[in-house]
């Protein structure tokens, strides 16, 4: 462009209007008659009037700059000379993703020998008999009263002659008795949490009314034993010995539900909000609930027994034949869709469903069941199952592939495992107390690693639980015993098995309920508002523990575009873009992660521009920076994209683009 362009003067000729009429050259003419004889004025030089060009210089002098040229952006320049912008840079980011966030676990050392163990302490009653002691349900575990150590809470048979059922407080670190009371069901298993949003952790328990051995009802009380609330229903007449409560906040709104039989309780009050829709059997004795977000509403399904129902007690769909006898289901994955599938053990065999009640498959088994353990078992990244068939564990693939089996000592048997990473080689171990025996099987093979063999059990559907009890930065395995069923007597009461050498890996300090899942409560057992299911967690397990060495501190990359300046509406117009992109993760992302800008022209992604970071992007921090190009190359829209090739593992995987829509110049 020719910015500085300059008008030489013009002499007016006298052909042009306005001049006299004079000569240049030769005489002067003669003056008018009779006039006067003064001196005509001497010729003037006179300039054209100036002319306004596109240079944003005021060149006519009017006080207006490049005036009647086009301003098609409307920023004040003419397009013409409109050769550079400056487009708003987002003000730096600081922000936690929420799911992202928690407890940092410590990276722990593989254990020297990790089936090297020693009983850390042992609790039982005094006195004999069959049944005197005996701890036939799952261990709670969970810091009620708040000072950083956890307790650990059990109901048991605590008379020789008439049998009584009692529930105890033990000091998780010693084994030493906190407090007792008695009447409360000693087969079904306890429930901690925060059911009051007190700040205190509390207990939910099945209770004997007094002189009644066989009816029961639901009982919920503080840290020191005081009751918060009672609820009776026709449901707890069918309580058999195969019952457990679930905590979860199904909505996510701050309000703790209590699962129960087939119905749905206000954790603050007991009082009854739903019961589940034809989930009423006169017969079966199995309510073991258990509630996780299977369709990806934000909104947590329940499920118990064969059926799906949503928060409202609704039946959505069923899964398998819902038998009277015992029938434990559980939220499970095993397509690395962003919804859950539900597996369904029962007398009649194994089936798995998808989100919607479809059959994927469905597999004969020659015993009962046990309530499965799902975890991650060969690092897929999905899950696969360890059930009690009996006289034998199986671990089965998400397409019914049965990986491994290994002899147990358990008819009928109904017991559970439970899972946790003892020797940190990226599989979980598989813990079950069968009839006889505490055993402890690798993940990989099903062979035998840790075997206890004065245990002894009914074996109910109690499980082991795993949680570090006594605040050393290591996990514990707490499990029951009894009642007595050899001669001589097996040992019965509750045992907390550790490291001999001191190096078993760290582990959460809770484990709060038959049906745990490490999303579903907080160490200090307030219930998560998050409703996030086990699959799309870090852990990615259900009765189970997380393991030290997959940390869930991750980064959590997002980008935008912030802003665009469109200097000129021409197809080569100069244009500028703004980005951001953040890390709202727990973990700084390396550099070298790859940022890529697009723009859309016909419906087709054009590059306009890739670089790598040459900084690490901090935890909760971010990193703003501008892309030179042309107006053609934005088309329609804008997409700025980190990380597009995962090459860096994230917390969220699927949130790292940014969109705006240009509507510039239209």
């Amino acid at each position: 462009m020719d910015t500085c362009r300059v008008l030489a003067p013009v002499l007016c000729l006298p052909l042009l209007a306005g001049c006299p009429d004079y000569s240049l050259h030769g005489e002067d003419p003669e003056p008018p008659l009779g006039g006067d004889t003064a001196a005509e004025p001497e010729p003037t030089m006179t300039e054209a009037p100036l002319e306004e060009w596109c240079n944003g210089v005021d060149d006519d002098g009017d006080g207006d700059v490049d005036e009647g040229f086009d301003d098609v952006d409307g920023d004040g320049d003419a397009d013409c000379v409109d050769d550079a912008c400056e487009p708003s840079l987002a003000p730096p980011v600081s922000e936690d993703c929420g799911p992202c966030q928690g407890e940092p676990r410590p990276v722990s050392v593989p254990p020297v020998d990790p089936w090297n163990y020693v009983i850390e302490w042992e609790w039982a009653t005094l006195g004999t008999g069959a049944m005197r002691g005996s701890v036939i349900s799952t261990p709670a575990i969970g810091d009620l009263d708040g000072d950083g150590l956890p307790e650990v809470v059990f109901v048991y048979f605590d008379h020789p002659s008439t049998i009584s059922e009692s529930l105890a407080v033990v000091d998780g670190a010693t084994g030493a008795t906190r407090w007792t009371q008695v009447g409360y069901k000693g087969a079904q298993a306890v429930a901690l949490g925060d059911v009051d949003s007190d700040g205190y952790g509390d207990i939910v328990a099945y209770a004997i009314p007094d002189g009644d051995g066989g009816r029961t009802f639901l009982r919920a009380l503080d840290r020191n034993g005081g009751e918060l609330w009672s609820a009776e229903h026709d449901a707890f007449r069918f309580t058999g010995d195969h019952a457990a409560p679930f905590l979860t906040d199904l909505e996510g709104d701050g309000s703790v539900e209590v699962l129960v039989h087939w119905l749905i309780l206000d954790g603050t009050t007991g009082t009854l909000i739903a019961e589940l829709e034809d989930a009423v059997s006169d017969h079966t004795t199995t309510w073991t609930p258990v509630s996780a977000d299977m369709d990806g509403d934000g909104v947590q399904e329940v499920l118990v027994r064969n059926g799906v129902y949503d928060h409202t007690g609704a039946l959505l769909f069923t899964c398998g034949l819902g038998t009277d006898n015992p029938v434990f289901s559980v939220p499970t994955n095993i397509d690395a869709d962003a919804n859950g599938e539900v597996l369904v053990a029962e007398t009649e065999g194994l089936t798995l469903c998808d989100d919607d009640g479809t059959v994927l498959w469905s597999q004969k088994m020659k015993a009962w069941p046990g309530p499965p353990a799902t975890a991650d078992f060969d690092g897929d990244g999905l899950q696969e199952f360890a059930v009690s068939l009996g006289d034998r564990l199986v671990l089965i693939d998400g397409d019914g592939t049965e990986l491994w089996s290994t002899p147990t000592d358990a008819p009928p048997g109904l017991e559970g495992p439970t899972t946790w990473d003892i020797d940190l080689d990226g599989v979980p171990e598989v813990i079950i107390a069968d009839e006889e025996i505490l055993r402890v099987l690798e993940g990989t093979t099903g062979n035998p690693v840790i075997q206890i063999t004065d245990h002894a059990s009914t074996t109910m559907i109690e499980t082991p639980a795993v949680a570090d009890i006594d605040g050393d930065g290591q996990g514990e395995i707490v499990f029951g015993s009894g009642p007595c069923l050899h001669n001589p007597c097996n040992w019965v009461g509750v045992r907390a098995l550790g490291s001999a050498d001191g190096d078993w890996p760290w582990a959460r300090p809770v484990y709060n309920q038959h049906a745990y899942w490490g999303g579903n409560i907080a160490d200090d057992l307030s219930v998560p508002t998050d409703t996030t299911p086990p699959w799309l967690q870090d852990e990615n397990l259900v009765r189970g523990q997380a393991t030290a060495w997959e940390t869930p501190v991750l980064p959590n990359l997002q980008a935008a575009v912030s802003d665009v300046c469109v200097a000129s509406c021409a197809a080569e117009g100069f244009t500028q873009v703004a980005l951001q992109v953040w890390n709202s993760g727990a973990a700084d992302a390396e550099s070298g992660v790859v940022l890529r800008l697009y723009g859309t022209v016909d419906d087709a992604l054009l590059l306009l521009d890739e670089r790598p970071t040459t900084a690490e992007i901090p935890a909760q921090g971010s990193y703003e920076w501008t892309v030179d190009t042309n107006r053609a190359a934005l088309g329609s829209e804008l997409f700025v994209i980190v990380d597009e090739d995962d090459a860096v593992e994230e917390c969220i995987e699927d949130d790292n683009q940014g969109i705006m829509t240009i509507a510039l110049c239209e």
